[in-house]
């Protein structure tokens, strides 16, 4: 059995293109990485905005739940009672000074 040159040449030929593919392959996994990682930021400032966002929604609607109870129409109404009730009793008091 006899080796041949271009048998060879053909080996080595071919052990060119698995290195060469294998080379470009390693670089195009470095590239998608550096995407994925580059994703990544991106979805986590993004999340971080988004806790933001939330955390202000949610203080904005507690402010408004208390602004909505403090002007509900029973506090208001049992405030201009009150109010009355002490205008009275200024009333009287003023009265009865005189």
């Amino acid at each position: 059995m006899e080796i041949q040159p271009s048998l060879i040449v053909t080996l080595m030929g071919l052990a060119i293109s698995v290195i060469g593919a294998a080379a470009v392959a390693k670089h195009q996994l470095k590239t998608i990485h550096e995407s994925i990682a580059e994703i990544f930021r991106a979805l986590k400032k993004i999340d971080q905005r988004t806790d933001k966002h939330d955390i202000k929604l949610e203080l904005f609607t507690n402010k408004t739940q208390v602004l909505a109870s403090m002007m509900s129409p029973e506090v208001m109404e049992r405030r201009h009672r009150e109010n009355e009730a002490i205008k009275k009793d200024v009333e009287f008091l003023k009265e009865r000074i005189k």
